[in-house]
């Protein structure tokens, strides 16, 4: 991948070989530290209830794919899916739904986790590996690989953080999606050939983090005011290539997160399907 010169903005580093088996290492051992701690976490409320969703989601997901409703887009029928998606539906269902389908198939079916509350909560560990993966290749292309083992053991490290690690729940995935979204903004945006491939990669990452939770939202208008940032940079070097270059890469970035990005958020949620204007505004 060709670097561009930055205007007034160092260029980053690109991340190696060596980068990415350290990441891939950190973020391994951090999730085996999470399922091997889990059973001294109790459950809160929260979590019972995306237990109970979750297992309701993965009937529904059964009998779709074995064609219990009568075949596979009778499945989508209003009330095939308010059957299988009512309960909890003030929140998107990504999560939701890898929770009841780790359950259903590594601890019912399959066997391979004896623990039932380790099963649902695995999702969100290997999520909370992927914030620490993110977290290291991030600072190493900010910094170097000092700053990425600080940054990334000073994550996992904190308590609030550790804890929530552990959940079914929505917090620690939507801060995992919030750094694969800004990881795919950062290399759409390096290439001085366009990285169509990324520039995607940026609109899926945040329709799966809308799918998510809500506080993926703000993600682009953070990342809107970097590039902003960026802009203006380069505008005060008055070099008309960058800048033609950089305003046209981030209008693709923008118009990949706003259709790709509501696109995933919409497909990935049939509950949407039916009555949609009542149950958009509803959400």
């Amino acid at each position: 991948m060709s670097e561009i010169p930055q205007g007034q903005i160092p260029p980053l580093q690109k991340n190696k070989a060596l980068d990415y088996l350290f990441a891939i290492i950190l973020g391994l051992l951090f999730t085996f530290s999470l399922a091997y701690t889990s059973k001294d976490v109790g459950v809160p409320r929260d979590e019972s209830i995306y237990f109970y969703a979750g297992d309701r989601f993965a009937d529904w997901f059964e009998k779709a794919v074995s064609g219990q409703y009568g075949g596979f887009w009778a499945s989508f029928s209003q009330k095939n899916i308010d059957e299988g998606f009512k309960i909890n539906h003030e929140h998107p269902m990504l999560m939701k739904s890898l929770f009841g389908l780790s359950h259903r198939y590594l601890h019912q079916k399959w066997q391979w986790i004896s623990d039932p509350i380790l099963a649902y909560r695995l999702p969100s560990m290997i999520l909370a590996g992927l914030c620490a993966f993110f977290t290291f290749l991030l600072s190493v292309r900010l910094f170097n690989r000092w700053v990425a083992v600080f940054a990334s053991l000073a994550l996992i490290a904190q308590p609030h953080f550790f804890f929530h690690a552990h959940l079914s729940c929505f917090d620690l995935p939507v801060t995992a999606f919030w750094l694969m979204i800004t990881y795919a903004y950062v290399l759409a945006r390096e290439s001085l050939k366009t990285n169509w491939f990324y520039i995607a990669m940026a609109g899926i990452t945040l329709g799966l983090g809308l799918a998510t939770k809500l506080n993926a939202f703000f993600a682009p208008f953070t990342l809107l005011a970097v590039s902003f940032y960026h802009l203006y940079h380069i505008k005060k070097s008055k070099n008309q290539m960058l800048w033609q270059i950089f305003k046209l890469r981030y209008l693709h970035i923008g118009i990949s997160m706003v259709v790709l990005g509501l696109l995933v958020f919409i497909l990935h949620w049939p509950w949407l399907y039916h009555d949609t204007f009542f149950r958009w505004g509803a959400y």
